[in-house]
Formats: C-alpha cells, structure tokens, sequence
C-alpha cells in the first residue's frame, strides 16, 4: 500500500471558488476499498484539502468516504471535459442512484443536472428549541437550521452542535452528515456548512458546499437560489420539473503535486 501512496499524484480542484477537493484518477473502480486509506493520507498533508474523490476511467466519480458530494460532481465534471475536449456528457457518482449530466459553460462555470433526485424533507424541533429542516439525500443527509439561528466561527461551538444534531437523530451511520446555518442576505442566501464523512473521520467547516445549497433550496420551498459560501463565491440552484441542477465556476491550484497526477 505504502508503494502506491508513494507513487500517486493529485489534483486539487476549486468549486465554488472555495471548497478544495482533491482527485485521484484511477483507470476503473478496483482500488475502491483503499480510497479512504489513500485520503486519510493526503488530506492532513495539505491543509486546503477538504474533500477527496476518485475519477474512475471516464465514467465514474467516487468519493472516498462512499458520500454524494455535488463540489465533488463538478469538479469531476471539468476534468472530464479537460480530459476529453466534450463540453458535455454524463457519468455515474457515488450516493447517487441516476447519472450527472454536465455542462462546460463558456463562462467558465460547469453546470450539473441531477435527474430523479430522490430527497425526503422533514421538519423537526429537538432539544435546546433547536428548530431546522432535514433534507435526506441519501448518499449525504443536511440539517437545515432555521434561519433565527446564528453562526459563530467557533469550532468548539459548531462541532459540538453537529454532534448534538446528529446524535439526537441517530444520523451517525449515513455516509456524510452535516448542518447548515443561513443567513437572509440582499441577494440570495449565505450559508455556514459543517460536515462530518463517516469513513474518513472527518468534520469541517467547508468553504463551499453544493449539497448543502441543494438542501436550502428544498428546505425554502424554492424553485431557484443564488447562494453565497463562505469563500464569498456563490452558487446558482434551481429545480425544474424534478431536475436539480448546481452552477459555479471551477478552477484549480496548480501544486507541485497537481503537475503529474493519477495511476499509470
């Protein structure tokens, strides 16, 4: 095992102008049982890391904690067309049951279709009058915390939160779990995502989260959004006859690890 991490390279892709995610490219899915090894072992060696997914060939995304990550799905969506010159096609993800259909922007920015989106929305009021919104994705669950709720940049604070969240819903096995705080803004919403992934043991505050802008939108009641994250970019969301679909521009840090990357 210690030979193949010595030997692979990655690329660390920007969605939203924030969430860094990096992308191991791999020629088919055989390796799948050790993605979780090979993130717990690049993400602490790079502190921008806050996600990390494998390009399977050119027809799957996997994330290494198993989860659905919709700035995994993008970022996947513009190597793809780096890879191939196609402005669109479409590929199967984790945590999703239907294929993404993407889209390379002349803007710069990618589009991803989600077709067949099965989400379950509940309300609920625990304990403490914590009062939010459930989105249940499946492959990641969002808790949506009203918007009288106020974030505080505090990990002490939001982790602790998370957790009593999460433990009083029994949530603990999902594959991602995180809660999202919002905020009304001039223009749209702004959002302040916590996310715990199970199998790499990990919780952050991310700079960006398209799943959680999915969540808002199903949580408002919505058809479409323009929602800030924290990086001050922002990401476009909206829903049409059953379609979901995320737009947001993608860039990536060039590093002396991005130079030469996946298995040869």
């Amino acid at each position: 095992m210690q030979n193949l991490l010595d030997r692979i390279k990655y690329r660390a892709i920007m969605t939203a102008g924030g969430n860094a995610i990096g992308i191991v490219r791999f020629p088919d899915a055989s390796r799948r049982s050790e993605y979780a090894l090979i993130a717990n072992y690049f993400m602490p060696k790079n502190p921008l890391l806050q996600q990390f997914g494998f390009l399977e060939g050119s027809k799957s995304f996997y994330m290494s904690g198993e989860e659905f990550s919709a700035n995994g799905v993008r970022a996947a969506a513009w190597l793809l067309y780096q890879l191939t010159g196609k402005s669109q096609g479409t590929f199967t993800a984790s945590g999703l049951s239907n294929p993404v259909k993407y889209f390379a922007l002349s803007s710069g920015c990618v589009q991803c279709d989600f077709e067949g989106l099965a989400l379950v929305t509940k309300r609920f009021k625990l304990s403490e009058g914590v009062e939010g919104t459930l989105v249940d994705f499946g492959g990641i669950c969002h808790f949506v915390l009203d918007k009288k709720f106020k974030f505080y940049d505090e990990p002490n604070y939001y982790r602790a939160l998370h957790e009593e969240v999460m433990g009083e819903l029994n949530l603990g096995h999902k594959p991602a779990f995180g809660v999202i705080w919002q905020r009304q803004l001039s223009k749209g919403i702004g959002i302040d995502p916590v996310v715990r992934v199970s199998k790499t043991n990990s919780c952050c505050y991310e700079t960006a989260c398209g799943s959680g802008t999915l969540a808002i939108l199903e949580a408002s009641g919505l058809m479409k959004l323009l929602v800030s994250q924290p990086s001050g970019k922002f990401i476009s969301v909206f829903k049409n006859c059953g379609t979901y679909s995320l737009i947001s521009e993608v860039q990536e840090i060039v590093t002396a690890e991005s130079r030469t990357w996946g298995w040869r």
